[in-house]
């Protein structure tokens, strides 16, 4: 399938790097920016499967096209690049919708292998809406796989892959410690965090330095503080659709059932992951449309 891509840096150097690092993963269908302004306006002009804009741009800065992007309603994922590497830049970031995080200077075959994930992320979530008939909209679903592969890159220095997205025909978590997102508004229904217990163990000891050997108070706080930084970071994108995100809440066991609407069956995105398995599971419905009272 074909993936469109727009690339915002004033560096033209760093552009062209990109556009052959594109083609290298088969992608060629490519539009560059110079500013921020120049990239704000390709993108009123087309439609896009993915940006990648640097932080300090003239006109505008990646963040602020970031949020205008945003603003418009716009679920594509965002990869940032920039030299910024503290916490509180990468948070910034996140709560303004970037998708994923590339610290300059770096090796071609990161950026490569990014741009190579994002792009077979966009066409496994087309392929998907294809197969299922849009069974439950895509846009829902995004925000979320973007913000859970950023946030264990960022903070856990670890590598997700997306695997194939399937519907799910139970509501009991895949594993044995959740991480569970209400949402409401416009749509209504529950997002879950799911992770081995190996998973929650190692990712506990990257986050506090020293490894539990069970799932205790450390552990659901550490899931928990997760579940909340992938929250944050699809926050941005899921107001846009007029949806508010509560806080999360953590539980544990694989026999619980998850307060996903009971009409809909869940969809399922497994992720491949050096410290276990993980995958994020979606059950939404739309809400009807207040009907205006007679007067």
């Amino acid at each position: 399938m074909s993936t469109k891509v727009l690339i915002a840096d004033d560096d033209k150097s760093m552009r062209q790097l990109i556009v052959r690092l594109l083609e290298v993963v088969g992608v060629t269908d490519v539009v560059e920016a110079c500013d921020g302004e120049e990239a704000l306006k390709c993108f009123a002009q087309d439609r896009y499967d993915l940006a990648v804009v640097d932080w300090e741009m003239p006109a505008r800065t990646g963040v602020q096209v970031t949020r205008a992007i945003r603003k418009t309603g716009s679920q594509i994922p965002i990869l940032m690049i920039t030299v910024r590497t503290e916490r509180d830049n990468v948070l910034e970031a996140i709560q303004a919708g970037v998708s994923d995080y590339v610290v300059k200077p770096f090796d071609a075959q990161v950026l490569r292998e990014k741009l190579q994930r994002f792009c077979q992320h966009v066409d496994v979530l087309k392929q998907y809406k294809q197969s299922t008939g849009a069974i439950m909209k895509v846009e829902y679903i995004n925000p979320f796989i973007t913000s859970v592969i950023s946030v264990f890159d960022t903070m856990l220095s670890t590598e997700l892959v997306r695997g194939q997205p399937f519907s799910k025909g139970s509501h009991t978590p895949e594993h044995d410690i959740s991480g569970m997102i209400g949402l409401s508004g416009k749509a209504k229904g529950t997002v879950v965090l799911s992770l081995s217990r190996a998973t929650a163990l190692s990712a506990t000891e990257v986050l506090l330095g020293q490894r539990p050997l069970a799932i205790d108070e450390d552990v659901v706080d550490a899931v928990g503080e997760l579940a909340n930084m992938i929250a944050g970071g699809a926050k941005a994108q899921l107001e846009q659709l007029a949806l508010r995100v509560s806080l999360p809440t953590v539980i544990t066991g694989k026999n619980l059932s998850v307060d996903f609407p009971s009409s809909v069956s869940p969809v399922c995105i497994p992720f491949d992951c050096p410290l276990g398995d993980v995958t994020v599971e979606v059950g939404l419905v739309d809400q009807p449309a207040s009907v205006p009272a007679a007067v």
